[in-house]
């Protein structure tokens, strides 16, 4: 979804909030305290049905969106939403999306319905064919701004645990296990490694980090192997490092 902070609806805020809890660490602030999020999540990315591109596909004047990307095993991939599905009414009124800039309009109407309640979309085909689609929302997935944390001090590193929206920003799939950096000292052990936040730990020598507590047990058996080196395996994006 386009812009950057649209993010995947139900994901929005959270995004902001992260950012801002970055700039509050970089301040040297505390991070400020999670809020809990009642809004209802459906689970897609999508850009603004633009003028000229319905004017092309001979969809209805007035606005819609297009969906891009349907996130695995969330409400919308469970009503059948596809990614170049368009989409041009929401409860009965008009997406009223013509560009990039009147995105937050649709995700707000989208946010204000609750987790467990029944949206009805109208998808829209080329040439005027129209169907309902009903999606039930589900409760948003923890964010990166709620994830849980784990310090070791020994290598002087701060994991947090994966959360979805951390997935995305790396072009990730859901269900990527791991333990994702938020934060090395530089002159630690991790930071003069290479380690470097935002990276996902899920192998420590040959003890593999599925979460946080996974992690826990691997640093905890690395200090009682003593070895003379210790190998990180890490996933960014969609690459594959090994730091020593």
């Amino acid at each position: 979804m386009r812009p950057e902070l649209s993010g995947p609806v139900g994901l929005a805020y959270a995004r902001f909030a992260a950012w801002l809890d970055e700039a509050r660490r970089d301040a040297g602030l505390p991070p400020a305290p999670p809020k809990e999020d009642n809004a209802g999540w459906l689970g897609i990315e999508f850009q603004a049905l633009e003028k000229p591109l319905a004017k092309h596909l001979g969809i209805s004047p007035g606005g819609g969106i297009v969906v891009t990307r349907v996130i695995a095993g969330s409400p919308a991939a469970a009503a059948g939403l596809q990614p170049l599905d368009i989409l041009v009414d929401l409860g009965g009124g008009r997406i009223a999306v013509n560009q990039e800039s009147d995105l937050n309009r649709f995700i707000e109407r989208v946010r204000a319905n609750p987790p467990d309640s029944v949206v009805r979309f109208t998808r829209e085909a080329r040439g005027g064919a129209r169907e309902v689609v009903s999606v039930t929302l589900s409760k948003s997935p923890k964010t990166e701004l709620q994830a849980d944390r784990r310090r070791d001090d020994a290598f002087e590193l701060t994991v947090r645990e994966v959360t979805l929206d951390a997935l995305l920003a790396q072009r990730l799939e859901p269900g990527v296990p791991g333990a994702i950096v938020d934060g090395v000292t530089a002159a630690g052990w991790s930071g003069l490694a290479g380690l470097s936040r935002g990276m996902i730990i899920q192998r420590v020598n040959e003890h593999d980090v599925v979460d946080l507590d996974s992690f826990t047990r691997a640093m905890d058996a690395v200090r009682a192997e003593r070895p003379a080196k210790v190998l990180f395996f890490v996933r960014f994006q969609k690459d594959t490092r090994f730091f020593v």
